[in-house]
């Protein structure tokens, strides 16, 4: 049976993701894509995790901070 990693690795992987893209800004879709998650599922997860998040695009710096 296939095992979900929990919700705070999945964040993590897309932090990780956006940490290696440090000189451009990632989408909503490609964070989520990292965190094999659907956008609308990210956006949810991030939030709960982070406490922030901006609707069309996450600026790593933000994301930087969280890390």
């Amino acid at each position: 049976m296939l095992e979900l990693a929990p919700e705070t690795d999945r964040i993590q992987n897309a932090l990780n993701y956006a940490r290696q893209n440090l000189k451009r800004t990632l989408s909503v879709e490609e964070l989520a894509e990292a965190a094999n998650l659907s956008p609308r599922q990210f956006y949810g997860v991030f939030t709960q995790e982070t406490g922030k998040f901006q609707r069309r695009q996450l600026k790593l710096y933000d994301l930087k901070q969280h890390a």
